[in-house]
């Protein structure tokens, strides 16, 4: 079952790697269509971790953009899947292979960046998804987790608007409350953030 759920992740990441939907690739997109099905499954973030990290094993670092741009052009929806929800589906798949490309360390990791640089750009699906990667990153690495908790500490502190705090300042503080690491000041910060919402 979990190779399954790998050639899925493959499947939604791969596209990526094609820079704009041309009709020739259409064929090709709509080929790898019955093997989304893990995209189906319950969501549950270390098995979609999981097989982000064995679809990230075929692709190269230096395909981190075109992995990420899955996130603007997803691979076709089953018809009877939302598109809203598939969409969002793909960007938090298409977060989690971007988090787990290349062998570095988090701290030179060109995931990381290019995960902070979602983060900070507009607030919308693609920054909450990049915050579900950066906690699934904190929670499996010891050694990325100070420089994860920032970039979420960052995301809660973002200037406010209704966007901002639906997509990333709200689920940032959820993902800080989520380490037992944070300083009590902090943890006092995220609950009165939450608290006021």
């Amino acid at each position: 079952m979990r190779m399954g759920i790998a050639m899925s992740f493959a499947c939604c990441l791969l596209p990526a790697l094609i820079r704009t939907p041309r009709p020739s690739k259409i064929n090709l997109l709509s080929s790898w269509r019955p093997t989304v099905g893990a995209l189906l499954l319950p969501y549950l973030l270390s098995t979609w971790s999981d097989a982000a990290a064995k679809a990230a094993r075929k692709l190269r670092p230096e395909h981190l953009e075109q992995a990420l741009a899955v996130m603007v052009y997803p691979p076709p929806a089953p018809s009877y899947i939302e598109p809203w929800d598939w969409y969002f589906r793909i960007q938090v798949a298409a977060a989690l292979g971007a988090s787990r490309l290349g062998s570095e360390s988090w701290a030179e990791a060109h995931g990381r960046k290019a995960l902070e640089d979602v983060l900070d750009g507009p607030a919308d699906w693609t920054g909450t998804a990049a915050i579900i990667a950066l906690l699934d990153v904190g929670r499996r690495d010891e050694a990325a987790r100070p420089l994860v908790m920032k970039a979420l500490l960052g995301a809660a502190r973002r200037a406010a608007n209704p966007a901002a705090f639906q997509h990333v300042i709200r689920p940032a503080a959820l993902a800080l409350l989520e380490f037992s690491h944070i300083s009590p000041e902090v943890s006092k910060e995220m609950k009165n953030l939450l608290r006021d919402e």
